[in-house]
């Protein structure tokens, strides 16, 4: 059989189609890790995080003890609790949020199976009425 230009054309204009749909199952497979899933509506209310910076005081040292997370306070505080946010900008399903009760002006967070890497952390505590935020990062060894 002899081929023509019309056979030609319709042969790149299928090769072309099949290219296309491997080029969308593969954009399809691929991962997006987001900072937050529900990054608009925290957006929408960033004014409240903006006023619990302007409230910071750094009262936690954060460390690594070997396995464990360590907190620490710097200060006298008047919390029982805080809330610890782990976030690991190359994967997000090694993101962690915990509540961590204080003994003593300390904490240890354990079991977390962290990989090495990487991590930015946020404590929210509350003293009073007042809410406060610290962030940080943290290199996991």
């Amino acid at each position: 059989m002899k081929i023509h230009f019309g056979h030609g054309v319709l042969l790149f204009a299928g090769l072309f189609v099949a290219f296309i749909f491997y080029l969308v199952s593969q954009m399809l497979g691929e991962r997006v890790d987001l900072v937050e899933r529900d990054y608009y509506e925290q957006g929408l209310e960033y004014q409240e995080v903006i006023n619990q910076k302007m409230n910071e005081r750094i009262s936690f040292d954060v460390s690594q003890k070997g396995a464990d997370f360590m907190i620490q306070t710097k200060s006298e505080l008047k919390t029982s609790s805080c809330l610890l946010e782990l976030y690991r900008p190359s994967d997000s399903y090694l993101d962690t949020t915990l509540l961590v009760p204080l003994v003593d002006g300390a904490a240890v967070a354990g079991n977390l199976n962290m990989q090495q890497g990487m991590y930015r952390y946020t404590l929210r505590y509350k003293e009073g009425e007042t809410w406060y935020h610290q962030e940080g990062e943290l290199i996991w060894h």
